[in-house]
């Protein structure tokens, strides 16, 4: 007999064995013999009874996932000699790894030859992704390691108890007190960062500034909110005796965006999110496209499909998220009620928010640029506007704002931001001033009443 991929000698008993059958059980399965030496020279073994019971126990308390489904350890003969046979079938429940070591390079063994080596950080995911019930954040931390200064404090902020049993409630730990991959986002020791950057103009070019952003994702969130607040301007305009100040972006709009893309991101690889500020606009990106069989209209219509439930559980717990499946729809209807519209971008492996500078097309006004420039935006909404406000003037001749309240059912705030920018962009013309005010177009006919 020769040892090879699927067959290993020991012997005698030893608690390396726990190595062996756990690569095993990680690869393609094996057969491992103990009272057999190296060179297949049969030793045989004392106690053999004694010896296949110390092997059951190891399976049972040693190794995780649970390994006795996929083993078998029996006693047999060769040459009058007892040995201890430990059948071992490939497991469906990879990676399997060592109790005390948990799932990271010292606890996950595979086959490479007639060997047991140490898997690869990359091995143990594939291994991971491998597994029908696949949840990144279910799985347990590399890092078993970990600190929670930064969010236990938020958690007495909140007055929320923050210790032993409520981390297992929230699943930051699993049934044998190991850590998840929830507990290491929120710990201290997170690894997941997201990249700030603020690019003077439209365009994406030299930087003004740049920040990286680490520690638990807690923290990540505050930090890269306090940096977008310092970008989102307040412009005060003057009517007479009345002055109102507009932001650049509502804050909910902003804070939700964030949250959405903390919460959705797929963590399974080590990309950034990032966020990048430019003169008319805000890109929030983070890798992970949208789940499988839904659209963007599904978020649309309010139904919420969160990639790392658990997270947003928590979320929900520390009052971030006020209810599933609010957070786009509110922040649409929040744009569209200053008459502009947010853009949304997906591929196979990613997802943008694009929140557009509410007070960027009045700036480009007031600096002198014409409307013929800003006409060349691309605004499907805007359109749609431009559409029915056309049809009600050749109908007419002219209207007023309250026409256009009951036409698109919108609010009157909404609708003179939608006024605005039709006239910024010379869809429509203004005749009059304050309550006479009435809206027209330059291309109706002379006859026309």
């Amino acid at each position: 007999m020769i040892e090879s991929g699927i067959l290993e000698f020991k012997r005698s008993y030893t608690d390396e064995i726990k190595k062996e059958i756990v690569a095993f059980a990680n690869t393609e399965g094996g057969e491992l013999i103990i009272g057999v030496d190296d060179d297949g020279t049969v030793i045989g073994v004392n106690q053999p009874d004694l010896v296949s019971a110390q092997v059951a126990n190891m399976l049972r308390d040693a190794i995780r996932p649970d390994v006795t489904l996929i083993t078998k350890v029996s006693v047999d003969y060769d040459q009058d000699r007892p040995l201890v046979r430990v059948v071992v079938n490939k497991g469906i429940k990879k990676p399997y790894y060592l109790a005390k070591k948990g799932m990271t390079s010292a606890g996950v063994y595979v086959r490479q030859g007639n060997t047991s080596a140490p898997a690869s950080a990359d091995a143990i995911r594939e291994m991971i992704r491998e597994t029908d019930q696949y949840r990144y954040e279910s799985n347990l931390s590399f890092d078993q390691n970990l600190t929670f200064d930064y969010c236990s404090g938020i958690f007495e902020d909140r007055g929320i108890r923050f210790g032993k049993p409520q981390m297992r409630t929230m699943k930051m730990t699993d049934s044998d007190g190991n850590y998840t991959n929830l507990a290491m986002l929120l710990s201290d020791q997170c690894f997941h960062t997201i990249q700030f950057a603020y690019f003077q103009g439209t365009e994406i070019g030299t930087f003004s500034e740049r920040q990286r952003f680490s520690g638990s994702i807690l923290k990540q969130l505050e930090d890269a909110f306090y940096a977008l607040n310092r970008y989102n301007r307040t412009r005060s305009e003057i009517s007479g005796l009345r002055r109102s100040d507009s932001r650049d972006y509502p804050e909910k709009v902003l804070r939700e965006a964030l949250i959405n893309a903390i919460v959705h991101r797929d963590y399974d690889r080590d990309v950034s999110t990032n966020i990048r500020v430019f003169d008319d606009r805000v890109e929030i990106a983070s890798y992970g496209g949208l789940p499988p069989n839904t659209t963007i209209e599904t978020f649309l219509l309010g139904l919420s499909m969160p990639r790392n439930r658990n997270l947003a559980d928590v979320f929900y717990r520390l009052e971030l998220i006020e209810a599933f499946g609010s957070g786009i729809p509110k922040m649409t209807e929040t744009y569209e009620n200053q008459g502009k519209q947010i853009d949304f971008k997906t591929s196979p492996s990613g997802f943008m928010i694009v929140l557009p500078n509410l007070n960027y097309r009045k700036e480009k006004s007031a600096s002198g640029i014409h409307s013929h420039e800003a006409k060349s935006d691309v605004n499907p909404l805007l359109d749609q506007r431009a559409k029915s406000a056309v049809e009600l003037i050749r109908a007419k001749g002219s209207i007023t704002r309250q026409e256009l309240e009951t036409a698109w059912g919108i609010s009157r705030s909404a609708v003179t931001n939608w006024l605005d920018q039709l006239i910024d962009r010379g869809d429509l013309i203004r005749i009059g001033h304050g309550r006479n005010s009435r809206y027209t177009i330059t291309d109706l006919p002379e006859d026309h009443p």
